[in-house]
């Protein structure tokens, strides 16, 4: 695979979400979003068949954002991460060329 975009996410403090709220687990409108170590998510899944990234969310990490804290709070209730998958035969020696693997 190959990470194109990783964003984190936080519902509003009136939306009331506990840990065991699966519709606090997925994007909504009027949910605040960002961006947060996407390098960090592309260097440990990207190339790989599977991905568990350890990378966490700091709870500082909101306020650095455009979230307002006194609405979201400073968690984060979800992730998402947008993708491609890279077919095997693009992985191969870089002396190599296919050129279907690229346009």
């Amino acid at each position: 695979m190959a990470i194109d975009d990783v964003r984190y996410g936080a519902k509003a403090l009136t939306v009331g979400c506990n840990s065991t709220d699966s519709n606090c687990c997925m994007s909504n409108s009027g949910d605040c979003s960002f961006r947060y170590r996407l390098d960090e998510q592309q260097a440990f899944c990207s190339g790989k068949k599977l991905c568990i990234s350890p990378v966490r969310v700091s709870q500082d990490a909101i306020k650095n954002t455009n979230c307002d804290t006194s609405i979201f709070g400073t968690l984060t209730q979800f992730i998402y991460m947008d993708y491609y998958c890279i077919p095997s035969e693009c992985f191969a020696h870089l002396s190599t060329f296919n050129k279907n693997c690229y346009s």
